[in-house]
């Protein structure tokens, strides 16, 4: 009963101070807008009760006015935000270079796993140039059928090398393949 008794306080003062509201605003125009925002109160105002029976907390925050730490942005936090955005868009790169080896890898008949690390030169690149790689390891592990022969596991190993050579165009000698 008192949540009711509440509600009905809630919508009265809002509707009164549209209605004063309206009658000092001169022209039409600003009356609709009035009227809209007011409407929106009314809406919240009605709102409130159900959320509070759901046991559903209605938050009014606006995300962009809520207090922030520099620490819950890792970019704020750094002394030099622009080193690490190149070292986060280099990680990710070698990320994504890591993931197309091992699908490359995967797609040769008879590999069932690929382990693959890229390692990167000293110079890390920027935003915008890509860093060169030094090493690229990729580990096989090959099905019990392929093991067998010597000779399948060289083809294979050959096969993942020019697939590799042939995305990424870079020299063999930069590439190291071996088999578990």
């Amino acid at each position: 009963m008192e949540t009711l008794r509440a509600l009905v306080r809630h919508l009265v003062i809002i509707l009164l101070l549209a209605v004063f509201v309206e009658m000092l605003l001169p022209n039409e125009a600003m009356r609709r807008f009035v009227r809209l925002l007011m409407g929106l109160f009314v809406i919240s105002a009605l709102l409130q009760p159900i959320t509070a029976l759901l046991h559903t907390p209605l938050t009014m925050d606006i995300p962009a006015w809520a207090d922030f730490a520099a620490a819950d942005f890792p970019v704020w936090a750094d002394e030099n935000p622009d080193q690490m955005a190149n070292s986060a868009v280099v990680e990710q790169y070698r990320l994504i270079l890591e993931n197309q080896i091992r699908s490359l890898a995967l797609g040769v008949k008879g590999v069932r796993e690929a382990e693959v690390t890229v390692l990167f030169t000293g110079e890390r690149g920027t935003l915008w140039e890509q860093p060169e790689i030094d090493v690229i390891r990729v580990a096989l592990t090959v099905g019990e059928q392929a093991a067998v022969e010597q000779s399948a596991e060289m083809e294979q190993s050959e096969e993942v090398k020019a697939k590799i050579r042939a995305l990424l165009e870079i020299p063999e000698d930069k590439l190291q393949i071996r088999q578990k």
